[in-house]
């Protein structure tokens, strides 16, 4: 038996409904969960692949076991189409494109992985504070959303996404950011700033979780917190990039209320 056959058959049988005339969108719930069961006994998540479409054959052929979301939303929808008969037309793949935060209620499928956000003031890394993901995909399927890698059917469009990062930090309107924004180091660190600048997200490319290959330090803007998250970096990082770029330094200010302007710079803070 194929594992799309698997898939429609256990534990929910779809067959006996398709023989008897059934209409295969009626069927796209059950078979859905059908899938998230298998899944979660046999394949796991990671965010580095990049072959959907070999991914979702592997593992529709029983020879791989890895993917990445896009990889998932593609092996769902071989299974609507081959399994249950539902033409192209009526399979899409939504995507989410730059970096965006879940919230914790939103679990992986795979047991395995936890998230990748921690507490920066935890001595335990625990990482329960939900996932930074890089660009998402699932499935829409007539006018329901299927998302295999957190193992929900959404009611509205992009409904795992808590708050998104599309655009950098602006200097000239600290206070008007209509999202949540980012500020890009040299080094190829990010820090993600949460649209009311309450909550700053480093990542940290030196340690990986399951499923992730960095994670993301969570921490609110503080003297304390700046010190502990960037430690003896921090100065390496307020060096501009390019002449008259400061932007780390200028949002360091902007937290705690101070004037920003080209001339000005950190003081003890960061000696």
């Amino acid at each position: 038996m194929s594992v799309t056959d698997i898939i429609i058959s256990t534990p929910f049988d779809a067959k006996p409904r398709l023989k008897n005339g059934a209409q295969p969108d009626s069927l796209t719930d059950p078979v859905f969960v059908n899938f998230m069961d298998y899944a979660r006994k046999r394949w796991h998540y990671s965010a580095s692949r990049n072959l959907p479409g070999p991914d979702a054959l592997a593992l529709l052929a029983g020879t791989g076991n890895i993917a990445a979301c896009q990889g998932f939303a593609y092996t769902l929808g071989r299974v609507f189409k081959d399994g249950l008969g539902i033409v192209q037309d009526h399979v899409h793949y939504p995507e989410i494109k730059g970096y965006f935060w879940v919230a914790p209620r939103y679990k992986c499928f795979d047991p395995l992985v936890k998230g990748n956000i921690r507490k920066l003031h935890r001595f335990r890394k625990v990482y329960d504070q939900g996932t930074i993901f890089k660009d998402h995909m699932y499935l829409q399927c007539y006018a329901r959303y299927y998302d295999p890698t957190v193992g929900r059917i959404y009611g509205v469009k992009d409904e795992l996404v808590h708050e998104t990062f599309p655009t950098q930090w602006d200097v000239s309107t600290p206070n008007n950011q209509a999202h949540g924004s980012y500020i890009d180091f040299a080094d190829g660190r990010k820090l993600l700033i949460t649209r009311d600048q309450q909550t700053l997200f480093l990542s940290k490319d030196d340690e990986a979780v399951h499923g992730f290959h960095r994670i993301f330090l969570m921490f609110e803007p503080s003297e304390e917190n700046f010190k502990r998250a960037f430690g003896k970096l921090l100065k390496k990082d307020l060096q501009p990039v390019n002449p008259g770029d400061q932007v780390l330094s200028q949002f360091v200010l902007h937290c705690f209320n101070a004037p920003v302007t080209p001339q000005r710079t950190i003081g003890p803070l960061f000696h």
